[in-house]
C-alpha cells in the first residue's frame, strides 16, 4: 500500500521549471535585483535593474561611438551590409522557411491550438 501513495505524492509535486506558478518562480529570483511597481493588487512593471542598467550602458555606448565617428561607421556598415547580403542570403532564406514550417507545425497540431502567439 505505501508504494502507491508515495508515487502519487511524487507525481503531485510541482516541477521546478514550472514558472507559471509565481511562488515556484520566486524561489529562483534574487529579490535585491528586481524592481516592481504595482497599482493596488495589479503588477504594472517588473524588471531586473542589473540587466536593464547593463543593456542601457551597452546601447548608449554603441550609439555614442557610432555618432562620434559617423563617416567611418557609415562606410563600415555599408561594407558589412554588402558582405552579409553577398555571403549570407542563404541563411536568411533558410531561417524564413524555418519560421513558416514552425508556424505550420504549431497551427496544425491540436496540442498547440490554444497557445496565444504574441
Amino acid at each position: 500500500g505505501g508504494g502507491a501513495g508515495a508515487a502519487s505524492a511524487v507525481a503531485a509535486a510541482p516541477r521546478l521549471d514550472d514558472f507559471t506558478d509565481e511562488e515556484n518562480a520566486a524561489r529562483f529570483i534574487r529579490k535585491n535585483r528586481w524592481v516592481a511597481f504595482d497599482v493596488g493588487p495589479f503588477p504594472v512593471l517588473r524588471f531586473n535593474w542589473v540587466v536593464s542598467l547593463m543593456a542601457t550602458v551597452t546601447l548608449w555606448s554603441f550609439t555614442i561611438a557610432v555618432l562620434a565617428a559617423e563617416d567611418s561607421t557609415a562606410r563600415l556598415f555599408a561594407k558589412a551590409t554588402l558582405w552579409i547580403s553577398t555571403n549570407f542570403t542563404w541563411l536568411y532564406t533558410l531561417t524564413q522557411n524555418a519560421w513558416v514550417f514552425v508556424i505550420m507545425y504549431v497551427l496544425l497540431r491540436k496540442k498547440y491550438a490554444n497557445i496565444k502567439l504574441g
